[in-house]
């Protein structure tokens, strides 16, 4: 199985981990949303436990600076 690792907001964890988008306001569901059609990255395999703070991650062109996880995918086919 081929994976690939993406720097994402720590706020989007559990609907991509969980499939629970619950605690996410509209915005950012729609931006949860918008990345997810764009990029197809697959199913999410896991998260980091360590956040940081950073401007420059994964979904920068739907989300500003925030703290961000690590997260792994499998590769879409």
């Amino acid at each position: 199985m081929k994976t690939i690792k993406f720097t994402l907001p720590d706020f989007w964890a559990s609907a991509l981990i969980n499939d629970d988008a619950s605690g996410l306001d509209d915005d950012e569901h729609d931006q949860l949303n918008e990345w997810l059609l764009n990029v197809k990255p697959g199913h999410c395999l896991s998260v980091s436990d360590e956040y940081k703070f950073t401007k420059y991650h994964d979904a920068r062109d739907y989300v500003l600076a925030c703290d961000c996880l690590e997260y792994i995918f499998e590769v879409s086919k």
